[in-house]
């Protein structure tokens, strides 16, 4: 399994639309799911800082992950610049790749 993981920081009045677009049945998981080695997202909320959120995307494989964002790298960058509206702040935390 691979992971990468992303660190939000939002815009408190767009709270609703951010959780519902970056959550399990948002936009960006039904972008991802049109690939069967897309494993599904989750978000987490903090519990002090109520504007920061964690989000996690689970892919099969690091190659499969790749693969998918160089075949749909038009719709991944104009879904995201859509979206810029909703955070102050995107920071990719890491990626990362399950060892057993």
């Amino acid at each position: 399994m691979y992971i990468i993981t992303w660190k939000y920081e939002i815009v408190p009045e767009l709270r609703q639309e951010f959780e519902h677009e970056y959550g399990a049945q948002g936009s960006w998981a039904g972008l991802f799911s049109q690939s069967p080695a897309y494993l599904g997202s989750q978000l987490f909320k903090n519990d002090r800082e109520s504007i920061l959120y964690l989000l996690i995307d689970r892919w099969q494989s690091k190659a499969a992950y790749e693969e998918f964002l160089a075949s749909h790298s038009q719709v991944y960058e104009n879904m995201s610049g859509n979206f810029e509206k909703l955070y102050e702040q995107e920071e990719k935390m890491g990626a990362f790749t399950y060892v057993a």
